[in-house]
């Protein structure tokens, strides 16, 4: 298994959630919204 830095990701979005996949995988939730525009809440 190895760790890769994803391109072009954005630095103030966090991958928080990570998931174990049956293949012995992981894959991660991401706290950026499908919309890129900020949140306005």
């Amino acid at each position: 298994m190895s760790i890769t830095l994803v391109a072009d990701k954005p630095t103030q979005f966090n991958n928080i959630n990570p998931a174990y996949l049956s293949d012995g995988g992981i894959v991660f939730a991401s706290d950026r919204p499908l919309n890129p525009a900020p949140c306005t809440l």
